[in-house]
């Protein structure tokens, strides 16, 4: 009888030994777990800070899926300039696309964003200035559909006027984006016709027009003699 009940003692100290065991197992595996979804969670909105200076971030994606940035409008804001962000291919088999959210830390698509900008090549998107505040933060999407890379960036620029019947000369560098504001006079406007032309035959010019509201209190003396930066973000023109 003793040896029976020391053996039956014995079989349940050891089956909570292995129970406990298990139990610990268990416990490791699942804060294992947790933590690798955590981990993944970080990488998936590990934001890269973006300057409003137009410095060039370049990036690259094995396969689909998004790269998540935020720009910070700055403190000393002067509540004119214009929030330009342009994401560029870097080889002819990329094609990127811009969302950009003041709210939703990760937009994906038009339905979570604020601005969208999705066209064949390179994209930029133009947040007015009415949009904009000191110390507002924006977070960026880029979305690839495939293995892809690309360039991006972020500048403040100023918005300028362009008006009917005038030329501009503009000196602009390689990459370099120059944007002019067409104000519509005060009589019905039928047709309008926008043309460039470049000292050199062999410089290619890729143009982007936009509607914006009329700007006020800008007359044609007050107009730049060279076209602000600003992009507009649809109807690709070539």
């Amino acid at each position: 009888k003793y040896k029976f009940m020391s053996s039956f003692k014995n079989g349940s100290v050891l089956g909570r030994q292995l129970l406990n065991t298990r139990l610990m197992n268990d416990l490791l595996l699942a804060l294992f777990v947790i933590g690798m979804l955590l981990l993944s969670t970080n990488a998936q909105t590990n934001f890269v800070p973006l300057k409003t200076d137009g410095s060039v971030t370049e990036n690259y994606l094995d396969e689909k899926g998004f790269h998540y940035y935020r720009v910070k409008i700055p403190d000393d804001f002067n509540g004119r300039d214009d929030l330009v962000v342009s994401i560029a291919p870097l080889d002819s088999k990329s094609d990127p696309d811009l969302h950009i959210s003041s709210s939703n830390q990760k937009p994906t698509s038009m339905q979570d964003s604020e601005y969208n900008c999705a066209m064949i090549g390179e994209d930029l998107c133009t947040i007015p200035a009415s949009d904009l505040s000191a110390g507002k933060t924006f977070y960026i999407g880029a979305k690839c559909y495939k293995k892809c890379s690309y360039s991006i960036s972020a500048s403040i620029i100023r918005e300028l006027a362009l008006f009917s019947r005038k030329d501009y000369k503009v000196k602009v560098t390689a990459g370099e984006k120059k944007i002019f504001k067409y104000v519509s006079p005060d009589a019905p406007v039928r047709e309008l016709l926008f043309s460039a032309r470049t000292d050199t035959p062999t410089t290619a010019i890729r143009m982007f027009v936009s509607s914006y509201e009329t700007a006020e209190g800008v007359s044609p003396d007050d107009a730049p003699k060279v076209a602000s930066e600003k992009a507009p973000t649809s109807n690709d023109m070539r």
